[in-house]
This record gives C-alpha cells, structure tokens and sequence, in this order.
C-alpha cells in the first residue's frame, strides 16, 4: 500500500473530514438500500450482483474509516 503525507491546515483538515463522514453515511444508506433489495425477489445473478456491491461497499467504508482515523491522529 502507498503512503501519502499531506500537509493540511486545520480548515482544509476539517473540511476533509466532513467530506468523508457524509461519504461514510451515504456508503451506508447504499448499504441498508442493498440489504432490502436482497430480501426481495431476485433472479441469482442479481442477488450475486448486490452482494458483490455489497462486499465493496464494505470495503469502502472501512478504508475511508482507516483513513479518517489517520488523518484524525495525524494533527494530534
């Protein structure tokens, strides 16, 4: 995995953790949305589909949480 260092200020810090919090909320409206959809009728390769959303949207919001928490203790 690369690292970057990013030298914010405490504005342009705050801003991206804003940013990233309303991303982490939608990723999980995405998430619940999919979880209904799977207790639907669906074809299997739409229920394979919606998991493999699924499954990235997991992955996205755990790397956008790793990233905040970095970004958090970066400026402490």
């Amino acid at each position: 995995m690369d690292t970057y260092r990013l030298n914010l200020s405490w504005s342009e810090l705050d801003a991206l953790k804003a940013a990233m919090n309303i991303t982490i909320s939608n990723l999980d409206k995405y998430h619940d949305m999919l979880n209904e959809k799977l207790d639907t009728s669906l074809t299997p390769e739409l229920y394979a589909q919606y998991l493999g959303y699924l499954d990235n949207i997991s992955r996205d919001k755990a790397n956008m949480r790793s990233i905040l928490s970095k970004a958090e203790l970066s400026h402490e």
